[in-house]
């Protein structure tokens, strides 16, 4: 296990998880129904797993690590995929309803590529959900120092500055925090 996963995983075990469970179901509600679901980074499928039986439609989870993936529960409702580490995105336009990345977007190199590229799958209208440590905070910073001490790229996004590469990317966006490390940024992608 990397420092960075240690000092996340002691995050967790401080942090609850169903914070951000509660915030990405009522965003999902909200928007219900929902026929095609990203879970970009979605490793085994946590998320994807937790939020599905209280949703409609099919989820993807997608990630580059493929030991990750064999070990998400499949169902029919929820399918794991390999993409590549950079790159365009396996999937043609406007596949899903909504995307989320739940902590993930700061180990993504060349981030603002893989924005533009969940906006190309959005269907109009859809919904961006991603979730992150803010790099402004003083944990936010002090997590970036260790990525960079253990050799590990990792970009912390400020809010500001996420919604910014969303807005940047088409997409409408609007950040709240969700706790005193964390913050969920939504961007949407215009009707017409």
């Amino acid at each position: 296990m990397t420092l960075l996963g240690l000092v996340e995983r002691l995050y967790y075990t401080v942090h609850r998880r169903g914070d951000v469970l509660s915030v990405l179901r009522a965003r999902l509600a909200a928007r219900a129904p929902l026929r095609d679901v990203l879970d970009f980074g979605g490793g085994t499928g946590r998320v994807a797993a937790a939020l599905a039986p209280g949703l409609e439609g099919t989820w993807t989870v997608a990630d580059v690590d493929s030991e990750s993936l064999a070990r998400v529960t499949k169902s029919p409702r929820i399918r794991p995929i390999q993409i590549p580490e950079r790159g365009p995105l396996p999937f043609p336009d406007a596949s899903f309803d909504a995307i989320l990345s739940v902590d993930v977007l700061h180990h993504v190199p060349a981030a603002e590529g893989t924005l533009a590229e969940w906006k190309r799958c959005l269907r109009p209208g859809g919904l961006v959900l991603a979730v992150e440590f803010d790099g402004g905070s003083g944990a936010g910073r002090f997590l970036a120092r260790v990525a960079r001490w253990r050799r590990q790229p990792c970009r912390f996004w400020r809010p500001g500055e996420l919604a910014g590469g969303l807005e940047h990317a088409g997409l409408a966006a609007t950040t709240e925090r969700i706790d005193a490390l964390r913050y969920v940024a939504e961007g949407t992608k215009p009707i017409s």
